[in-house]
């Protein structure tokens, strides 16, 4: 049975994955986990290279054999880290909402980005997290992430870790099969999926109609269904 490993986005958890989880329970073996700085990891301090021992250290002791990672935001950014440091654990990988470089003028929008969430408390975060969460998914699944933790200080340190890094050039060197979603109206990540097109054959790209970044979570059937069909 093929393994799956869940990565969630930036200031979110694991929870975010439980209707993919429910869902293909019975045809893969499923898992999530909580980046460093989110859910369960709380505590931990958040950096590209703690977020790729977190990844090695769940798949080389709660899997066997490669796996195949599923990354949304953030999760795709780590998981792409993840496969260019140790491509022999990953079989495949299916990636969401990363595809911008977080390099001249947009590495410098994140950097006042991540100044202006310093000055928003915790409280108002978390509140407009969840506001933002129920626009586009159930109220069950917005609670199942709010009671794992929306984390103010992951979303800063996540952001902070990818303004920089050349993400192009690692997945280039991924020798693994690669899916693309995006949703439609992800505009910049629409835009910018032109750069990880140059990968070669081995890419294959997929576009969800009437969503926007977190397309997981907007049509999860849609979603699980690719996802299924790819991972087989």
């Amino acid at each position: 049975m093929n393994s799956i490993l869940f990565i969630h986005g930036g200031s979110l958890n694991q929870g975010m994955w439980a209707q993919q989880i429910e869902a293909l329970k019975n045809e893969f073996d499923v898992h999530a986990l909580d980046l460093p700085g989110h859910g369960k990891n709380i505590n931990k301090p958040f950096t590209l290279e703690s977020a790729i021992d977190e990844v090695d250290k769940y798949i080389t002791s709660k899997i066997e054999g490669r796996a195949i990672i599923v990354g949304v935001s953030l999760g795709g950014y780590v998981a792409i880290a993840y496969a260019y440091k140790h491509p022999e654990n990953v079989s495949k990988l299916i990636l969401s909402g990363c595809c911008i470089q977080y390099i001249g003028f947009i590495g410098f929008l994140a950097k006042i980005n991540t100044i202006l969430l310093k000055i928003i408390s915790k409280k108002r975060f978390e509140s407009m997290q969840k506001k933002a969460l129920m626009k586009i998914t159930s109220r069950s699944i917005t609670e199942n992430i709010c009671e794992n933790g929306i984390s103010l200080n992951g979303a800063m340190e996540s952001m902070s870790e990818v303004i920089g890094k050349d993400f192009v050039c690692m997945i280039k060197k991924c020798k693994s099969p690669i899916l693309l979603i995006n949703g439609e109206n992800d505009t910049l990540n629409k835009k910018y999926e032109s750069r990880y097109i140059e990968v070669g054959n081995k890419l294959s790209i997929k576009s969800m109609k009437n969503c926007g970044h977190l397309c997981s979570l907007e049509k999860p059937d849609v979603f699980t269904g690719l996802v299924s069909k790819f991972a087989s």
